[in-house]
């Protein structure tokens, strides 16, 4: 006997990356071929900062609480998501060892790695070359979701995890005892989010025009477009919250 609660979440995942997918792919076209022409509509994705080469969602820094169990007077864990690459935290001078890192969302939400920026001051002294990963909804951590290690240098690192998890607590015990930024990687599945991308995908087809020319769509790949669009809103908003996780995951990694 088929499994029909199987089959719809599959559904229900394929119509939320096919629907990103397309979103994507013509937000990259607008901002390309439209460079000159400032009121062309762009797809905004809802604002999301998208991060290692659009697989990394960022949480917002300003909605994210940042803790760690040593400090630096002066030298606080509020610089980590302070939007400025030009301060650091710095773990208590003169001491040694691994440090404690908890990265705090306003609430749970599906988040599925982390961004860590080294100090940007020429210095190795401190920077993170390995690292375990927890995340939890409650402050209770079990097993962590990923663990490794990194080249001693200065940059950006980012971790994913194998999937999903929904947490509002990231929390990463490393060797590090001076970073400037992080962030926790998120998946956005709030009720409307699928609905608004849809408007917004269908505003940009009826706005851009069609032809062989440079500056204008193929008309056979804006029917493509507009077919996707039409079976994603025919199929409707994936009512499992896991589910829509799942297809957004899927489609960024």
């Amino acid at each position: 006997m088929r499994n029909t609660n199987r089959s719809k979440h599959g559904k229900a995942k394929r119509c939320v990356a096919m629907l990103l997918a397309v979103c994507c792919a013509m937000s990259a076209f607008s901002s390309g071929v439209y460079a000159e022409e400032k009121t062309t509509p762009q797809l905004s994705l809802q604002g999301l900062n998208l991060l290692d080469n659009d697989k990394f969602i960022e949480y917002p820094a300003g909605k994210t609480l940042a803790w760690a169990d040593t400090s630096q007077s002066g030298y606080g864990s509020d610089r980590m998501v302070d939007n400025n690459p030009a301060t650091n935290w710095e773990a208590q001078w003169g001491g040694s060892g691994d440090t404690v890192i908890t990265l705090e969302l306003p609430q749970a939400e599906y988040v599925y790695g982390f961004q860590y920026s080294s100090r940007q001051d020429n210095n190795l002294g401190g920077v993170m070359t390995r690292y375990t990963a927890y995340a939890s909804a409650d402050g209770n951590y079990g097993a962590p979701q990923m663990e490794g290690t990194f080249e001693e240098k200065l940059g950006t690192e980012y971790v994913y995890f194998d999937k999903p998890v929904k947490a509002k607590y990231v929390q990463i015990h490393s060797d590090a005892r001076a970073v400037s930024e992080m962030r926790v990687a998120y998946l956005p599945i709030q009720d409307g989010f699928y609905e608004s991308l849809l408007t917004e995908a269908e505003e940009i087809s009826s706005s851009v025009p069609t032809g062989m020319d440079n500056g204008t769509w193929n008309p056979d790949v804006k029917k493509v477009f507009d077919d996707f669009v039409a079976e994603a809103k025919a199929s409707g908003a994936p009512q499992e919250e896991a589910a829509r996780a799942d297809a957004v995951y899927e489609l960024f990694q």
